[in-house]
């Protein structure tokens, strides 16, 4: 309901400051916080399946299947936290399909459904990615997670080529 200014008298004529209940003298009213009324729906009303996985576990995960097939330690990766070092991992990996065109659980989920068995530490990070939005963190601000690094790089050198030649067609 927006806010009624009381009513100022004229000489003593009319009801004073009447003012209807609920309402008050602010010249505004703040509005309802959306958190409190539309709360976020979990990943089992969204159709995800729920996964628990402890930190311990992915760390496990990263120092035997993928450092321990390596024989050394990634370059150029040191900046980046471990649970995107496994899902960079997860979107090289050729044996799961394409990483290009769908989101990092749409090929896990694809995967799955072939029977390739995609391990299950890289599922509880999509879910956790999935439960921030897609908003990326540390480096990967402003990124969506969702999608793969390859995806994301691919995306933005096509928009390049696409405006470079557009530009540069017509000046030949």
């Amino acid at each position: 309901m927006p806010p009624r200014r009381a009513q100022s008298s004229k000489k003593g004529k009319g009801k004073g400051n009447a003012l209807l209940p609920g309402q008050t003298l602010l010249t505004f009213q703040p509005a309802p916080n959306p958190a409190l009324t539309n709360p976020k729906p979990t990943l089992a009303e969204r159709g995800f399946p729920t996964e628990t996985i402890t930190l311990k576990e992915i760390e496990i995960y990263y120092a035997t299947e993928i450092l321990g097939k390596m024989g050394c330690s990634p370059a150029h990766q040191q900046y980046l936290c471990i649970q995107e070092k496994i899902l960079r991992n997860f979107d090289m990996q050729l044996k799961y399909g394409p990483c290009l065109g769908h989101t990092r659980y749409q090929r896990w989920n694809r995967a799955e459904s072939l029977g390739l068995k995609p391990p299950r530490e890289v599922l509880a990070i999509i879910l956790a990615e999935e439960m921030r939005d897609g908003v990326g963190v540390g480096s990967d601000k402003g990124r969506d997670s969702r999608k793969s690094y390859f995806d994301t790089l691919l995306d933005i050198w096509g928009l390049l080529f696409y405006f470079y030649f557009y530009f540069f067609r017509y000046r030949i």
